[in-house]
Parts: C-alpha cells; sequence; structure tokens
C-alpha cells in the first residue's frame, strides 16, 4: 500500500485534522490500499487525544507510530508521500528535508511553504482546509503511485530586494561562533 507520512507533534496548527478527514472521504469510496503515519502516540497530549478519538473508525489506515529515528524519517521521504499540512512553521524543515531526498510531497499552499517548495517538481499544493481536493490527491497517488497535476502555481518571482526565509536562516547559521 501507499504511505503518506506527517512527521510532526500533535498540535493544532500542524493541521493533522484535515489528513484524518481526507481519510473519511477516502474510505467512503472504498479507497482503502493506503497508510497514514502519525508520528506521536494517543497519550502525548489533549489534542492527540482527540485525533486518536476522531480516527478511531480508521485505525487500520491511520497509525500513531510516536516519534521515529531520525534515519527512519529520512528514509520515509523518500519512500512515502509527504503530506505537509501545517498552517504555521517558522522552518518547513519537513519540505526541506524531502525535497533533498526526492520524495513526494502534498502540501498546503501558504507562502512559507510555496517559498520552501520553489520549483520543486515533485509536490502539488491544495489550499487551506480544502479537504475534498486533499483527498483526490491521495486517491490519485493511492491508484496511480504518481502526484497529479499541480493546480496551484507558486510565484517564481519574489522581489530580489527581500531576502527568503531559507537565504536568512542559512546567512544566519553561517555567522554563528562555534
Amino acid at each position: 500500500p501507499v504511505t503518506f507520512f506527517w512527521p510532526a507533534a500533535s498540535y493544532p496548527y500542524k493541521n493533522h485534522r484535515i489528513i484524518v478527514e481526507a481519510v473519511s472521504l477516502l474510505e467512503k469510496q472504498d479507497i482503502r490500499d493506503f497508510k497514514v503515519l502519525f508520528t506521536f502516540t494517543h497519550d502525548q497530549g489533549k489534542h492527540a487525544t482527540y485525533l486518536w478519538k476522531i480516527a478511531q473508525p480508521y485505525l487500520d489506515r491511520i497509525v500513531f507510530c510516536g516519534e521515529l529515528p531520525r534515519e527512519k524519517v529520512l528514509s520515509l521521504y523518500n519512500k512515502a508521500v509527504l503530506i505537509f499540512s501545517s498552517k504555521i512553521e517558522t522552518d518547513a524543515m519537513p519540505l526541506l528535508e524531502s525535497m533533498q531526498a526526492g520524495g513526494k510531497i502534498i502540501a498546503i499552499s501558504l507562502p512559507y511553504s510555496q517559498e520552501a517548495i520553489g520549483t520543486y517538481s515533485k509536490q502539488v499544493m491544495f489550499k487551506n482546509d480544502d479537504v475534498n481536493t486533499l483527498a483526490s490527491y491521495m486517491a490519485e497517488v493511492i491508484r496511480t503511485k504518481k502526484l497529479p497535476k499541480n493546480t496551484i502555481t507558486v510565484d517564481q518571482a519574489p522581489n530580489e530586494n527581500i531576502k527568503s526565509r531559507v537565504e536568512v536562516v542559512v546567512e544566519s547559521l553561517c555567522d554563528l561562533e562555534l
């Protein structure tokens, strides 16, 4: 089966809920040949417990696997499809790591994710809270093992006077005195 993966804590802004809702839609379409991995357990806070409770009908497909070793996460970026649904991020590290591994990405379309993804070819974006599009993208990957055509275009002409957050972070790290 196809594996979808979201390596994130269970904070509400990480938006796991939309993935659970997409799984519900896939279930209604009798699409079942997939797994979704969440990297927290049901007992890691109130929101984790809430997500586990709403995922009860789908626990044969949604796996609350807990924290994974870094090597396993890096391996999954290449083998699984990253679903990046976070509404707030400071560094978008899962996107950058998945791209470095050559992985497939289904990402929420927000300015920081668009900036991080840039012209990366193995990605498709969905609008904020658009569970229907997320479910259809997942279904396409399950059926064909390929990402569908991206319907959201990323503006590739940023103002050259404004540095990207990635450039700022890299410059900041280079300036650190060890």
